[in-house]
């Protein structure tokens, strides 16, 4: 039986590039969005700090100018916050298409899999079949050399009128079938499984 073959073995394989490749594109911005995430928690993090720094000096002097200092460096903070979370919101949209991107890529490929699947299981099929069917003509040659052993064995008169038999058909079936099992690429334990099937 010729090997199995998938005819849309090439197409697969593109499939699964173009997948890898989309995979490899959502990790750049998956990457890009992380160290943005970060740089947002980091920006909310130092303007909490701040704020508590701010309200633990409360109860010390605080000159009017400390105090503007203090306003113009937490607007400048608020502004670095604001502008991460809408930096972050803007890449959301590309993050979602990738998503979207990558699905449709392992959709494509999935297809292309299950078809692959199905063939390989008709092969294999075929397969069972071929090795059933070799089976059944071995136990037919079988029965047929069995029932005329049963039925003859092969004697011969050395002259001096003693009786020696010779190789029976058993024997005989026996290696003629051992041959046969050779041809067909099987093993005994092989063709006793499968007749027991």
């Amino acid at each position: 039986m010729k090997r199995f073959r998938f005819p849309l073995e090439g197409l697969l394989k593109v499939r699964d590039l173009k997948q890898k490749q989309v995979m490899a594109e959502m990790a750049d911005i998956t990457e890009r969005v992380n160290n943005q995430r970060s740089i947002v928690e980091r920006s909310e993090q130092e303007y909490r700090d701040e704020m508590e720094r701010f309200a633990r000096s409360q109860g010390e002097a605080f000159s009017i100018d400390m105090y503007r200092t203090f306003d113009r460096y937490i607007d400048r903070l608020e502004g670095e916050k604001a502008r991460a979370h809408d930096r972050l919101e803007e890449m959301r949209p590309e993050l979602e298409r990738m998503q979207a991107k990558l699905l449709e890529a392992r959709r494509e490929k999935r297809v292309v899999e299950l078809l692959r699947e199905r063939h390989l299981n008709r092969y294999n099929e075929e397969v069972r079949r071929e090795e059933r069917r070799e089976l059944q003509e071995l136990n037919q040659l079988r029965k047929e050399v069995s029932s005329v052993s049963e039925d003859t064995s092969v004697v011969f008169d050395d002259g001096d009128g003693s009786e020696e038999r010779t190789e029976d058909l058993r024997t005989r079936d026996a290696r003629r079938r051992a041959e046969y099992l050779e041809q067909a690429g099987l093993t005994e334990e092989q063709a006793r499984r499968t007749v027991g099937l």
